[in-house]
């Protein structure tokens, strides 16, 4: 449906990318007609656990341990339903860690002595993933995001419903010091383009046989 990248001068990629994430992409997610939006280009934040082999000699742990302990403090649990005559309430758990300290303070081992915890193994920071890949806007390094939309969905009425949404969070963007260009790939121009032709067109083939009948019926 649409095609619009995300740039900054101030911003890193990953913050570009987070927002995209976070903010640009949800918010054009409620748009009627939309499927999906897929992002492309940018840092992708995570939460890096950067063992050190040597502490963990020390310790008598192995990378399979700190790999569990990591899992299990920062994964979301399911706590299931509840349900009454007229409703059903979801329960949420709130148990996994929310900051790079508290992930920091997971015990390992504990000892009559002390407790091992994954800040004295690892160095936890926040970083970058891996890049697969990357966008450019411009040739600017940025963020891409390219909107889908729903099987029999409007193209041009899409469209302009993005572009609507798109202007409601402009001034959000320009307060993070980011710029927005929404006109990449908009597929909604060649159907305006042949829109206007064919108007065009049928205005000339009208007037062609206003002229021929004048001529038939006057002459």
């Amino acid at each position: 449906m649409l095609g619009i990248g995300l740039t900054s001068e101030k911003r890193s990629l990953l913050e570009l990318r987070t927002f995209a994430d976070r903010i640009v992409r949800p918010h054009l997610l409620g748009v009627a007609g939309v499927a999906d939006v897929n992002v492309f280009g940018g840092d992708l934040k995570q939460w890096q656990v950067r063992v050190q082999p040597d502490k963990l000699v020390r310790y008598g742990l192995s990378l399979a341990q700190v790999t569990a302990a990591a899992r299990k403090a920062s994964a979301v649990r399911g706590a299931g339903f509840i349900e009454n005559a007229n409703q059903r309430i979801i329960v949420i758990s709130e148990g996994q860690t929310l900051t790079l300290a508290q992930l920091s303070q997971i015990v390992l081992l504990e000892t009559p002595t002390q407790s091992i915890t994954l800040g004295d193994v690892a160095t936890v920071e926040q970083g970058a993933a891996a890049s697969i890949g990357a966008a450019a806007i411009d040739g600017k390094p940025g963020v891409f995001l390219a909107i889908q939309g729903q099987l029999g969905a409007n193209t041009r009425a899409v469209t302009l419903a993005l572009e609507k949404a798109i202007a409601d969070i402009e001034p959000l963007i320009a307060r993070e010091q980011m710029t927005i260009n929404a006109n990449l790939f908009r597929p909604a121009n060649f159907i305006e383009t042949a829109a206007k032709n064919l108007r065009g067109d049928l205005l000339i083939g009208l007037t062609l046989v206003i002229v021929v009948l004048f001529f038939f019926l006057f002459y």
